[in-house]
């Protein structure tokens, strides 16, 4: 998944919850992000660029805190495939 691709679905499922960015942070950085909170917000406000494994602990994170909600998309990782991608 690009990663243009991976910040906007991740920033609209985070809307979507209304999630707060910093109780997403704090979350982040308990499971082992290492970023600050200014480069994780610009990134979620389209205006960042993070390393591949940043954004993937973001997701986790986020998907983490709404695991309560089923019916809620998840944010991708980087390996998700989008629907309009084929296979290798």
């Amino acid at each position: 998944m690009e990663e243009a691709d991976q910040q906007i679905l991740t920033a609209a499922v985070m809307r979507e919850v209304g999630l707060s960015m910093p109780v997403l942070w704090v979350h982040y950085l308990s499971i082992g992000g290492s970023e600050m909170a200014n480069p994780v917000a610009a990134y979620l406000d389209g205006f960042g660029v993070l390393p591949t494994e940043e954004r993937d602990l973001i997701s986790q994170a986020l998907n983490e805190l709404i695991m309560d909600v089923p019916w809620m998309p998840q944010a991708p990782h980087s390996g998700t495939p989008l629907a309009t991608e084929h296979g290798p």
